[in-house]
Parts: structure tokens; C-alpha cells; sequence
């Protein structure tokens, strides 16, 4: 959307300053109290920006990042906080023969989704962070309409296992 596109440049004048501007932006969108509209428009806003290559998905990892240290801070505001990180990690999936809607693009693939989100809930409280993967799991089954492990991506590369491996460190199940 061009008119996305311009106003996120007329915002964000460099590269180097899109992780604070997402930062403020996804910080401003869940503190707007129990409404989930403010972080589906956020989230929006990121993916469009993405798909219209006028920003890496890099910063907006980083401001994830920032932002889940924070969590338990913004879930005293909005119980509903952290959904945007479930959110956001969901409509970044990237897209595969088993998901047609995912994410197109270049080098853009489950092994660097599963990068990001690992690098994305790094600093989050652990017990927030397992709930936050179950829930992008959630979303992925409602979108895909199957349950998780009948998709033909999360067959591959043992990645199933390195789901429950991440879930049970943050759920101290060793």
C-alpha cells in the first residue's frame, strides 16, 4: 500500500532508526487498554511494510526484542499485551507449499523464522514466552485450517522437536 509505504518514510527517515519506530509503534498500539484492534492495526502496518519491501523483517525483530523484557510491565496495562508478538510472528510465517498465505520472501524460510522468533522472545519471561509460542501455534492451525504436525513444512528438518525443545525450556520441563 503506497500510502503506508509514504507515511512510514515521512515517520522513519533512515534504516537505522525502523527498530525505535516500530519499537514506539508496537509499545503505543498495546497500551491502547483491552483493545485488540490497536495491535491487528500494528501488526498491519508492519506486514505491509514488509511485503512492499520498504523495511527489513531485522528491525522488527528487534523492537519484539525490546519489548518482550518488557511484557510483564504492558500485560499491567493490557492483559492482551502480548499478542502482538504471537500475532506478528504468526503472519510472518513464511510461506511454503503447506501455506500459501505465509510470507513471500527472499531467503525468508522456516529456519530463519525460527531465528526470529528464538531471537524475537529473547529477554521475555519464560512462562510469557511459552505461552506466546502455544499461541502462534494456534494462530498457524486456525489459518491452515490442519493441526501443526499434518502440515508438510513442520515435517521437515525435525522441527516439531525443536518446537517442544524450546517449549520445554521455557516451561522448565527438562
Amino acid at each position: 500500500d503506497d500510502q503506508l509505504s509514504q507515511a512510514w518514510s515521512s515517520i522513519v527517515l533512515a534504516p537505522e532508526d525502523a527498530a525505535d519506530g516500530f519499537t514506539a509503534l508496537f509499545e503505543a498500539a498495546v497500551r491502547r487498554g483491552g483493545s485488540s484492534q490497536g495491535i491487528e492495526q500494528a501488526v498491519r502496518l508492519a506486514v505491509e511494510l514488509i511485503r512492499a519491501k520498504e523495511v527489513q523483517i531485522r528491525p522488527i525483530e528487534e523492537a519484539l526484542q525490546a519489548l518482550a523484557g518488557r511484557l510483564e510491565e504492558l500485560v499491567q496495562g493490557n492483559d492482551n499485551a502480548w499478542h502482538l508478538h504471537s500475532t506478528l510472528i504468526r503472519h510472518l510465517f513464511p510461506r511454503t507449499a503447506s501455506t500459501p498465505w505465509g510470507l513471500l520472501r527472499t531467503g525468508w524460510n522456516w529456519n530463519t523464522w525460527w531465528k526470529m522468533i528464538v531471537a524475537a522472545l529473547d529477554g521475555a519471561d519464560k512462562f510469557r514466552a511459552f505461552d506466546i509460542v502455544v499461541h502462534v501455534l494456534q494462530l498457524l492451525q486456525e489459518k491452515s485450517g490442519a493441526v501443526i504436525r499434518e502440515l508438510q513444512v513442520w515435517k521437515e528438518g525435525n522441527r516439531s522437536a525443536k518446537v517442544l525443545e524450546l517449549l520445554r525450556g521455557f516451561g522448565e520441563m527438562h
